[in-house]
């Protein structure tokens, strides 16, 4: 399986496989057993983010928040979401700091229980 998503919205995805055996049960959970994810973020402005991660929950949101938690990284919380031919992301991060701020790590606590709200 590979998929590719750019920052301009120009997605593209290849799936090999017996596909005789899929129902609508089978979600990235079920295909992914047992696999990594090779993961390269391109930013236009950064630097290239790319690493080799284990499948992490039943979602693919799930890796891609593990990958970004990983103690290199920052603090991030990720939500994906599909339907057909549609597809949605958010990617809230919170920024390095000079010095520890409660109030900012509040503000991201709080920012993250909305995503959750809203995706339920």
């Amino acid at each position: 399986m590979m998929a590719e998503c750019t920052s301009k919205n120009n997605i593209r995805g290849i799936v090999h496989g017996d596909f005789s055996i899929l129902s609508d049960q089978f979600g990235f959970y079920q295909l992914s057993k047992n696999c990594s994810l090779r993961l390269i973020v391109e930013p236009e402005s950064c630097n290239r983010y790319q690493g080799i991660v284990l499948i992490y929950g039943k979602k693919f949101s799930s890796c891609l928040q593990y990958y970004f938690e990983q103690p290199v990284r920052n603090i991030t919380k990720i939500k994906v979401g599909g339907y057909m031919r549609t597809a949605v992301g958010m990617r809230i991060r919170k920024l390095p700091a000079l010095t520890s701020n409660d109030e900012e790590s509040q503000e991201l606590k709080e920012k993250s229980l909305l995503l959750e709200i809203l995706r339920n």
